[in-house]
């Protein structure tokens, strides 16, 4: 987001914060490259009680269409404020009735919410206002160093006892409160499956071809070991989602857990962490402990402490999910053994390594906005020196489902969406050395470990 373009009035305000208003000021609520889906203004407020509040108020951002369609067309804002307003209350108040703890306020790993709003395809206003963290002391870490031994401990220490937490709530109102208070967090279905296979297939093979011209003997290995172009095998290799029911127990998943949606604090003058917060719950779902897990580690620890430290991670998570069902007094799924986690988090490191060629791009790669800067500068996009470089999704259409019309409307606009999302995906990891080494690194370590 360059500068802010959201106005608010004093009234606006007052309804945010439920009471009058002495003053306020509005600035940006983040930076380049911090990858925000949205726009973001920071609000301080000084309220006539004399408190000082600060905020945090996203909204869609009607300069990116591309984004702006997706995220309605996807329901994102209606997905999280939902988590705000449903499933946070439904967590507290089962918390409290099991008397797990006074102060549940610092037990969920979230924002305060102050309101939120999702109005359909039919309006652009729809947004969420939250807490602002940052003058409490919560931070990010920086993306591209990674996160030491003791964030992600502490990361994944909070993010079990969430799970545990969805856990128990699945289980004490049954399967029904998907079709009644979450009918609105739901596990992705069939098309968005075999969508995310097309885009996952396609970004692999745009992946091992930028790496074929630094490393032609990595990408000729991965050539040989991956399917790269089988869409149906890629779908079902990917998603622990599909089974979760089928050999996995169902949680509530954050659904992008990855360094930049993690605020830590660290104690005075040190760099220990003493606490974490989850923001951006626009994919909260219905899934599974593997999925999430896969897709935080390989997203935001580095090869070099998975090597050292994973081992000790996973115990970390394990034993504070089993703790924390202990002090609810409420009984684990069955046959959750420290063998079995072990064992089928090994067996889910092939889809966490393909989703890498999805998510670093976006994550590590050049920014969006640099990169639409850069191909507005030139003739057009960069020359890939490959058949395959216009991002489009033909070759994979044979495999891909089909409308009942050729010629419907929805479908071409949704093919036009993905294919400049795979470009986007393409440019931003062709334009960054950075993203690139990381999943060069991640592949020998695949290799290494004789996942590959």
């Amino acid at each position: 987001m360059v500068g802010v373009t959201i106005k608010f009035t004093g009234s606006q305000v007052e309804e945010l914060v439920k009471e009058p208003v002495v003053s306020f000021e509005v600035s940006e609520g983040c930076k380049d490259g911090d990858g925000v889906a949205g726009e973001l203004c920071s609000i301080g407020v000084k309220t006539v009680s004399g408190k000082d509040i600060h905020l945090i108020y996203k909204s869609l951002n009607l300069e990116d269409p591309m984004q702006t369609n997706f995220a309605k067309e996807h329901g994102s804002f209606r997905v999280e404020s939902t988590f705000y307003k449903v499933v946070a209350p439904l967590l507290e108040k089962l918390l409290q009735s099991r008397n797990y703890s006074t102060d549940l306020a610092q037990i969920l790993p979230i924002p305060t919410h102050y309101s939120s709003e999702f109005y359909g395809k039919e309006r652009n206003d729809d947004y969420i206002c939250l807490e602002d963290l940052r003058p409490s002391g919560y931070k990010m870490v920086d993306k591209f160093a990674g996160l030491n031994f003791e964030e992600a401990s502490i990361v994944l220490k909070k993010i079990a006892e969430f799970h545990a937490f969805t856990y128990l709530l699945i289980k004490w109102h049954g399967e029904q409160i998907f079709e009644n208070e979450l009918k609105e967090i739901r596990p992705f279905n069939e098309v968005e499956g075999a969508t995310f296979a097309v885009v996952f297939t396609r970004a692999m093979q745009n992946t091992i071809q930028l790496i074929e011209k630094n490393n032609p003997i990595l990408a000729e290995k991965l050539k040989s070991s991956l399917s790269i172009s089988n869409v149906p095998k890629i779908r079902e290799e990917l998603p622990t989602t599909f089974k979760t029911d089928v050999k996995f127990f169902p949680v509530l998943t954050h659904g992008d857990l990855w360094v930049n949606n993690i605020l830590l604090k660290y104690a005075d003058g040190s760099n220990n962490p003493v606490d974490v917060k989850f923001i951006d719950f626009q994919l909260v779902r219905r899934g599974n402990i593997f999925e999430e897990l896969q897709y935080f580690i390989f997203t935001s620890t580095t090869p070099e402490l998975r090597k050292k430290h994973l081992q000790a991670l996973l115990n970390t998570y394990y034993d504070s999910f089993q703790s924390t069902l202990k002090n609810l007094n409420f009984p684990g799924p069955a046959n959750f053994t420290k063998g079995f986690f072990m064992d089928n988090f090994m067996e889910c490191y092939l889809p966490g390594f393909k989703f890498l060629s999805f998510a670093l791009p976006m994550q590590l790669g050049t920014p969006k906005n640099k990169v639409i800067e850069m191909m507005a500068g030139a003739a057009g996009p960069p020359a890939h020196g490959n058949e395959h470089s216009n991002g489009s999704v033909t070759e994979t259409r044979e495999e891909e489902p089909k409308s009942k019309s050729e010629n419907n409307t929805t479908e071409n606009d949704h093919e036009k969406f993905l294919a400049g999302f795979l470009m986007m995906l393409r440019v931003q990891m062709e334009t960054s050395p950075r993203a690139l080494q990381r999943f060069e690194s991640v592949a020998q370590e695949m290799f290494d470990l004789g996942v590959l």
